[in-house]
């Protein structure tokens, strides 16, 4: 049922719009597609800020767990905004100096502009 579901017509251009890069790795260009997880999580995500003014909503936005694609899905957010949204600001927060790091790189292996803010400190 979910491969079926993935050729409607909206569906499939959506996907291939907002859910497929091509990034810069190595020995040249590799196609990257979202898993389903990263495409619903994408889509919660919107569901949420849509409806934001319902009041606040609890618990986190997406939860991950280790190697599951944050970054892509982080990168196929700020996609799917831009498309929504003329200019749109992803402000990504992370604890991790090696996850700060990896999103940036996927960002620029992506061909997506990125900025680094600056550290908070520790009070």
């Amino acid at each position: 049922m979910l491969i079926y579901s993935l050729f409607e017509k909206e569906r499939m251009l959506d996907v291939l719009r907002n859910f497929t890069v091509f990034a810069e790795e190595g020995q040249g260009t590799v196609k990257k597609v979202a898993y389903y997880q990263q495409y619903r999580a994408v889509q919660k995500t919107l569901d949420r800020i849509r409806n934001r003014e319902q009041g606040p909503a609890d618990g986190g936005v997406v939860w991950h767990t280790q190697g599951s694609g944050k970054s892509l899905t982080m990168l196929f957010l700020g996609l799917k905004l831009r498309s929504l949204r003329e200019t749109p600001t992803l402000l990504v927060v992370t604890d991790r100096k090696t996850l700060d790091r990896q999103i940036s790189a996927t960002f620029q292996q992506c061909g997506s502009r990125t900025r680094r803010g600056r550290r908070a400190s520790r009070t």
